[in-house]
């Protein structure tokens, strides 16, 4: 699918606004102070071929860029919430 620019801004806009609020709802529900007092962790959205492609707009530069998590998805095994 081909998107317009300004579709295209929107739509990793909102995908940012999503991993935002997956970190602060991390924090808020967190139980270890590494999450709760520090913020040490950080959240992305990936595709389920595994490469990261949302990050929270607030955390500059990720070490999420360019990362492949295909392995670890391939370990877990499918995550289809019927099967």
């Amino acid at each position: 699918m081909k998107l317009d620019p300004v579709t295209q801004e929107i739509m990793a806009t909102k995908a940012a606004a999503v991993t935002d609020e997956m970190g602060y709802t991390l924090q808020r529900t967190g139980r270890t102070l590494y999450v709760k007092e520090t913020a040490d962790f950080g959240t992305a959205l990936a595709t389920r071929n595994g490469k990261f492609f949302a990050y929270p707009s607030a955390i500059g530069v990720s070490g999420f860029v360019d990362l492949d998590c295909r392995p670890t998805i391939e370990a877990v095994g499918g995550l289809d919430p019927h099967g």
